[in-house]
């Protein structure tokens, strides 16, 4: 578990054990920048970080780091077999390579190429789509069997029938592990157990996707009700025009 003092707005933040929780917010407002003090990239100016009741200052960035399994934004795809690739350096479990391939969508991909695991992939991703890159890295991050998983826009590349699969694979894999999830679309969060509304680096609302919703719209609540117009844009994008007009007659008529 997870906990944040947060010296800017005197607000603390918890991410329980075993729970998935989701950080929302417009562009910059600080998502990334969380994920990357969990991990031990920069280190807090203020405050404190703990898990478990143990400072994070106190806890080895390799530990920290050999423990979870993580997507970023930007990630490197090394000069190797999609194997190699997978299981990075790790002894090569077949049945933790097929829940990993499964889980993260990559079955037909690895069909499709003559030399399946044995396929040699260029240095940085050359010559893999940019969804594939995402899968391959959720793949690597569920391999390691960690106890805590952080994505941070893991499915943006993906299409929406691809994103659900992988959505509800990961729902069923985390059971017993804790999940950070960093996400602009909807469809990605809604489902969490918390989720947390940051906006200019604060944290200004927090609760599941029925409670935030449900409230009434304030200035507080502007990031996640930016969130959830979003799903208009991914409507249009994979659903045509039509129900892209349905769903903006629904939203405009609860205004």
């Amino acid at each position: 578990m997870y906990v944040f003092a947060n010296i800017k707005n005197k607000k603390s933040l918890t991410t329980p054990a075993g729970k998935t929780t989701a950080i929302v917010g417009e562009s910059g407002s600080g998502k990334t920048t969380l994920m990357k003090l969990l991990l031990k990239f920069y280190k807090p100016t203020a405050g404190h970080i703990t898990i478990g009741g143990q400072d994070l200052k106190d806890i080895s960035a390799s530990s920290v780091r050999a423990a979870s399994g993580v997507v970023m934004q930007e990630n490197y795809i090394f000069s190797d077999t999609l194997k190699g690739n997978i299981v990075l350096g790790h002894e090569p479990d077949e049945q933790r390579i097929n829940e990993a391939l499964d889980a993260a969508c990559l079955r037909h991909f690895v069909e499709e190429h003559p030399l399946g695991l044995q396929t040699k992939l260029g240095s940085d991703g050359m010559g893999v789509s940019g969804g594939e890159k995402q899968r391959i890295m959720i793949a690597r991050a569920i391999f390691k069997h960690p106890a805590y998983i952080m994505l941070d826009e893991a499915t943006s590349s993906l299409d929406a029938e691809t994103e659900r699969k992988i959505t509800e694979n990961l729902g069923t894999l985390r059971k017993g592990r804790t999940m950070l999830v960093i996400a602009h679309r909807l469809s990605t969060v809604k489902n969490a157990d918390n989720i947390i509304v940051l906006r200019h680096g604060k944290v200004v609302k927090q609760g599941n996707h029925q409670q935030l919703v449900e409230r009434r719209p304030k200035d507080s609540l502007a990031a996640y009700r930016y969130l959830e117009s979003r799903r208009i844009v991914t409507a249009y994008m994979y659903d045509g025009e039509t129900r892209l007009i349905k769903l903006v007659f629904r939203k405009w008529s609860k205004r």
